[in-house]
């Protein structure tokens, strides 16, 4: 979804999940968008690495269980609410 976040409308009922890096249309390199359905949520193997984990990391602490890159996810942040003006 790289090319295409960000840059028209998209009917989000159409996905379950979606994978899509910031760099080309929402912000700075180094960012990743993973957007997932709720209803998703807890259906991973249970082998699933914690990182890859979608309900350990919706329920987290604070949502994250590693340590981001905190300009580029502030600059994306930035790019994006003015998106939604």
């Amino acid at each position: 979804m790289s090319s295409d976040i960000g840059s028209r409308h998209i009917d989000w009922s159409k996905f379950g999940m979606v994978y899509a890096g910031a760099q080309k249309n929402l912000g700075a390199a180094g960012v990743v968008v993973i957007i997932v359905k709720k209803s998703l949520l807890g259906l991973e193997a249970s082998d699933t690495p914690f990182l890859f984990n979608w309900k350990k990391q919706a329920n987290g602490p604070d949502g994250f269980w590693n340590t981001p890159a905190t300009y580029p996810v502030y600059i994306t942040g930035l790019n994006v609410a003015h998106m939604n003006k």
